[in-house]
């Protein structure tokens, strides 16, 4: 029920505001319908339970990627239509991609990028395919700094899965220089980076790759794993560069001086 009221609150905000996105399906229904006003159009999404609902809540009818308060939105924009303009593909990277939402709002808001969503979990992947645009690339892997094989450890329900280095694992690793060799033609643009504390391994070595993306958005997991100081790493390669750094709803916006 707690979730139904909070339905119902963005529903009607939705209806009397100006929201881009009304979601107009209780969180209940597995066949999920929001209404993106912008566009004029409907969009369907798949979902298995509540914790996906959330992740609908977050993401659309909140816009937790919403980039306007960094102040730099119109900058983010001229890029953007510069690629376009240059007959370039804007590249959009997300790490961490759960059940494809975050994919999907991006795509929503840059239709010209190309998207790439990186998901270890197989259940995860399985809904991503019913939520991912047309077109968009799906890699059944875990990031990291270099290639090998992991594991995953549950420690929750669907956002709750952690990657463990292991070298008799069945999921493999992928790095985003990888990625990128394999995006021809794309111009790095925007990466988003979600991965329940692997943020550690990832940005321990070989980190060459940020300066590529002039839009990085990262949910640093100090808070899930205390004490182990997951996010140092992150920090130290950031501290190196000429970004800026913001924090907005749970997440890290680094952004490139020079866009």
């Amino acid at each position: 029920m707690r979730l139904v009221r909070i339905w119902l609150i963005y529903l009607v905000r939705g209806l009397l505001g100006r929201r881009r996105f009304i979601g107009v399906t209780p969180p209940f229904l597995r066949r999920q319908w929001i209404f993106d006003r912008r566009q004029r159009r409907w969009l369907r999404f798949t979902i298995r339970d509540g914790d996906d609902w959330v992740q609908i809540e977050h993401i659309f009818l909140n816009e937790g990627f919403e980039l306007s308060a960094t102040g730099r939105a119109d900058q983010m924009g001229a890029l953007y239509g510069r690629i376009l303009e240059q007959r370039g593909t804007p590249l959009i990277v997300d790490l961490g991609a759960n059940i494809g939402l975050a994919s999907r709002y991006f795509r929503e808001v840059f239709p010209g990028a190309e998207l790439v969503a990186v998901e270890p979990d197989a259940g995860n992947c399985a809904i991503a395919r019913h939520n991912l645009p047309a077109g968009a690339t799906l890699l059944e892997a875990a990031i990291s700094s270099h290639s090998g094989q992991g594991r995953l450890v549950v420690t929750g329900r669907n956002c709750g899965f952690q990657v463990r280095p292991d070298a008799d694992g069945t999921i493999p690793f992928t790095t985003v220089p990888d990625i990128l060799d394999q995006a021809v033609g794309c111009i790095p643009f925007l990466i988003k980076i979600d991965i329940e504390g692997f943020e550690e391994t990832l940005f321990a070595s070989n980190t060459d790759w940020i300066d590529c993306f002039p839009i990085l958005l990262i949910e640093l997991h100090e808070w899930m794993l205390p004490r182990r100081r997951v996010a140092r790493h992150f920090l130290s390669a950031m501290a190196s560069r000429e970004r800026e750094f913001m924090h907005f709803d749970g997440y890290v916006v680094s952004l490139a001086c020079a866009m």
